[in-house]
């Protein structure tokens, strides 16, 4: 029970990850101590060894996910039909990435980043109207890629037009 506790603190210690870890672990130990089934949590120096060691690791910066390919052509019309199956893409479906690659002998339009495959099949549907062709595929992808930015207070106001 013991280390059961003891492995309990450094999972929430190490989930937690602010600056103020050792104030955290405090206000646990304190908050666990109250009341009439009052736990005592220490932490041992190898779970402490842990958790720094689990927050200097180098933080992930790519994921594998999914993507669907609309073309996969090596023909010598490739490039053609490459730019042909990019525009074609645009004016069906707006708003959604797309990307022309080349690798020789090989033009590939791909298009959408989804994390999953369910996700990736949904969009397949969608676009299986006008590509029969598509399938999906495998691909490594930029984590950035995946983070929405909300816009700042600052960015939204500069944004509105002055009312006059």
């Amino acid at each position: 029970m013991k280390r059961f506790v003891i492995i309990l603190a450094a999972a929430v210690c190490a989930l937690w990850g602010y600056e103020g870890r050792a104030q955290e672990i405090a206000a646990l130990q304190r908050s666990m101590a109250a009341g009439s089934d009052a736990v005592r949590v220490t932490e041992t120096a190898d779970a402490a060894a842990a958790v720094r060691a689990v927050e200097q690791r180098a933080k992930r910066t790519k994921v594998s996910g999914y993507t669907i390919v609309i073309l996969f052509d090596n023909s010598q019309q490739a490039r053609e039909n490459a730019v042909e199956a990019k525009e074609t893409f645009e004016e069906n479906f707006e708003g959604i990435d797309i990307e022309v690659t080349y690798e020789n002998p090989w033009f590939t339009v791909s298009v959408g980043r989804y994390l999953t495959m369910e996700e990736a099949i949904i969009e397949l549907g969608r676009f299986r109207s006008v590509f029969p062709k598509a399938f999906p595929r495998n691909a490594e992808m930029d984590i950035a890629d995946f983070v929405i930015d909300e816009p700042t207070a600052e960015a939204q106001a500069a944004e509105v037009p002055a009312q006059k």
